[in-house]
């Protein structure tokens, strides 16, 4: 597990490839099903992925497959850590909280600018 947590620290897309493959038989042994059947599908897919993608694999090659917090090495996240303290600078805030109570434009409009909100958040992250 740790060197899961190093892989996505460093963005190192083939250490990455490795752990999830050394994880897999734990899945099985522990008997989490879907977390068994699914790991196996995405290591099979990665390691396939430079014949399949070329340029998508490049680019995972080169970090991309982590948000990238600051430029220090080692603070690499994986995109749904990223998307989760995203979603916590929104809620701490008071902007996301009640909306569904409220008025559905209000609703809308959140659906809209949600996105680029993020977007905007992360840059100054």
């Amino acid at each position: 597990m740790l060197q899961l947590v190093r892989s996505l620290r460093e963005a190192n897309f083939k250490y990455y490839i490795e752990s999830l493959d050394q994880l897999a038989p734990w899945m099985f042994s522990l008997d989490h099903i879907n977390y068994a059947r699914w790991l196996s599908v995405q290591v099979r897919d990665m390691c396939t992925l430079s014949s399949k993608d070329p340029k998508v694999f490049q680019q995972f090659s080169e970090g991309a497959f982590v948000a990238h917090k600051s430029p220090r090495r080692f603070s690499s996240i994986a995109l749904d850590h990223a998307h989760e303290q995203a979603n916590a600078l929104v809620k701490e805030d008071g902007w996301a909280i009640g909306l569904t109570k409220e008025s559905p434009g209000t609703l809308l409009r959140w659906m809209v600018v949600g996105p680029e909100l993020a977007r905007r958040c992360f840059l100054f992250l």
